[in-house]
């Protein structure tokens, strides 16, 4: 009966050249081949020559999702088998970012990319978006580049129902609430320029985020009072704006 021979017997005859020249070839036969011998050396290797790796393989589990992702975006849907990849991806991005030192510049072009998909709101993958924008910017204590994020009026301007970062906001009232304040008053002024009473609405909403953090928070009613005074005071001509700050004084 002849022996069996396995593929380490097999691996421990070729030379080094031999080596290179199977993983290559084997890279070119099957897909995910790269990013399983990359996840093999991370593991395998000393911290000091980690970095280059668990970068490469933060943004290949990223380019993959985010594949998928903008596909769903475009049609608003797409098959179930892919978005199970999506959340795969986004589980393993997750272990990269908790076992391996990922620098704050890698982590802030990341947190970009994620934004941008998220804001475009049509993929269906909103919420896990903006809980994998919040694991990466809290865990690391970014806690400033998540408000350089919520404050930009760009991406405020362009909020809807189903994309505003009103969630990461809240998590923050009480570490920052001044900054979280002027995060919910751009978007009630937002709301008032060229608005009509739905909108006027809306804002009210916001302003009365406002004032809870002015009174509760910081204790500061006087304040409050002097910020909704101008602001009437701003758009006098606007009867049916001041009619809704009624609710709020």
């Amino acid at each position: 009966m002849a022996q069996a021979v396995s593929l380490q017997d097999l691996c421990k005859e070729l030379e080094k050249e031999e080596l290179i020249a199977l993983v290559k070839h084997l890279a070119d036969q099957y897909m995910d081949i790269d990013m399983a011998v990359m996840e093999w050396y991370a593991l395998q290797k000393g911290t000091e020559k980690k970095a280059p790796v668990s970068n490469k393989l933060l943004w290949e589990y990223w380019d993959r999702a985010e594949a998928i992702i903008s596909d769903f975006n475009d049609y608003g849907g797409g098959p179930e088998h892919l978005e199970y990849d999506v959340y795969e991806y986004l589980e393993k991005m997750t272990d990269v970012l908790s076992q391996y030192s990922i620098s704050t510049e890698e982590k802030k072009l990341l947190i970009n990319r994620v934004f941008t998909q998220y804001a475009i709101g049509n993929s269906g993958f909103d919420d896990v978006l903006m809980d994998k924008i919040y694991e990466i910017c809290y865990d690391s204590e970014m806690y400033e580049e998540i408000l350089e994020v919520i404050l930009d009026t760009r991406r405020i301007a362009f909020e809807s129902p189903y994309t505003n970062f009103d969630d990461l906001a809240d998590k923050l009232i009480d570490k920052y609430p001044r900054e979280i304040i002027e995060y919910y008053w751009i978007k009630g002024c937002l709301l008032i320029q060229n608005g009509n009473r739905k909108r006027y609405k809306q804002a009210i909403k916001h302003f009365e985020k406002v004032k809870d953090i002015y009174e509760t928070k910081l204790q500061e009613q006087d304040v409050w009072k002097k910020r909704l005074e101008a602001l009437k005071i701003q758009h006098k001509t606007k009867r049916a704006l001041l009619d809704e700050l009624r609710v709020i004084e």
